[in-house]
């Protein structure tokens, strides 16, 4: 019996830990620095409704983007520069987005050397979270309303060239 309190409170333990380092996708400003404190850098970006923010915490850098005022956007680097593990990302795939979306296995873009996975709310067809690993270990993970933002962006940029 023991036993079992002990492994419960464990397991508790490192639960809380691993879950207080994420950003969930949708968050407020207010509630970003709830779980992990002030931004360590002034607002970064200028494009209009986009705006990031820089953390550190439990170990990594933390960018976050808002779009709307909610995050849309956060990626994940270790603070001591390894790579991420297939566990750490798996929960930060699972911990930043509503419980009924569904990850695909990742798919590596051999052009890039990333790999990608796609994020379907359960009883859709359409991908609405996507994320993306790059070949330093860094994870992104983002909305398709973002996504769409950054491609728009982009484009105007090309366009005004």
């Amino acid at each position: 019996m023991q036993n079992r309190l002990i492994l419960a409170w464990v397991l508790a333990v490192f639960t809380a830990g691993t879950i207080s380092a994420k950003a969930g996708l949708g968050w407020t400003f207010d509630e970003c620095k709830q779980h992990y404190g002030q931004p360590v850098s002034k607002p970064i970006g200028s494009d209009g409704k986009r705006k990031a923010h820089l953390y550190f915490s439990k170990g990594y850098i933390i960018v976050v983007w808002f779009l709307h005022d909610r995050v849309s956007r956060v990626c994940y680097g270790k603070k001591n520069g390894a790579q991420l593990s297939v566990g750490e990302v798996n929960d930060l795939l699972t911990t930043n987005v509503p419980e009924d979306v569904e990850w695909s296995v990742p798919v590596k873009d051999e052009a890039s050397d990333q790999y990608w996975h796609l994020g379907t709310k359960k009883g859709e067809d359409t991908p609405t979270y996507l994320a993306v690993q790059s070949k330093q270990g860094g994870l992104c993970i983002f909305t398709d309303e973002d996504d769409w933002y950054v491609g728009q962006k982009n484009k105007e940029v090309v366009d005004d060239l």
